[in-house]
């Protein structure tokens, strides 16, 4: 559900008149002009922080674009280019995965070490999805695996939570999260402001 960004603002400005004591309410006052910037800036980054770290069934995960094909590799593995806004992996499975694969690991994760295993990495049965970058520096997810007899590789699901941005004047994100949202931006705009304390005082706000 998209959010106007005005409406965004306002709440933030809201949460810092409502904690700050008088000296401070005249400075966001002053200076309405900067503080309001300052939390334009910070929207995307308190969205994000947000959105990381709710669970999937919180947030609203968008399917890739369906030009993003899988290229296989011929012993069944397989990688796939990320979208460019990509954030975070929710759920991806291949045809023929018996089921889909909601953890991701990193590169430098042993585990995905163990992927160019023929005998130890995932597949149909228990498939694992690592996200790291091609040779090229692309940024991938690798897939492991299905069965090297299997010609055609098709993406059954593959559903991300995009970088927050700002389009025709709003954020697209669930409603339920805004008041969060807020308060983790009136946090990042203290912590500009040089008063940590009140930060900490909204963060400990935040109830996900």
């Amino acid at each position: 559900m998209k959010i106007s960004t005005e409406e965004l603002k306002n709440l933030v400005k809201t949460n810092m008149e409502e904690l700050s004591p008088q000296w401070e309410s005249e400075v966001l006052q002053t200076d309405a002009i900067g503080i309001e910037r300052y939390i334009e800036v910070k929207l995307p980054e308190a969205i994000r922080q947000v959105l990381l770290s709710v669970s999937p069934s919180m947030a609203e995960a968008v399917p890739f674009d369906a030009a993003l094909l899988p290229q296989k590799n011929q012993d069944g593995s397989g990688v796939v280019s990320l979208p460019e806004d990509w954030m975070k992996m929710v759920s991806f499975k291949m045809k023929g995965w018996n089921r889909p694969v909601t953890e991701f690991l990193a590169e430098e994760d042993p585990l995905a070490v163990r992927q160019q295993n023929l005998f130890l990495r995932g597949g149909s049965l228990k498939p694992v999805c690592v996200i790291g970058h091609t040779p090229e520096g692309v940024l991938s997810l690798f897939y492991y695996s299905l069965p090297a007899y299997v010609r055609v590789h098709e993406i059954e699901q593959a559903l991300y939570l995009p970088c927050p941005k700002e389009v025709d004047g709003g954020y697209d994100f669930p409603r339920r999260l805004m008041p969060e949202v807020c308060y983790v931006c009136a946090a990042l705009v203290y912590d500009i402001l040089g008063r940590p304390d009140m930060a900490a005082v909204m963060r400990e706000r935040v109830t996900l």
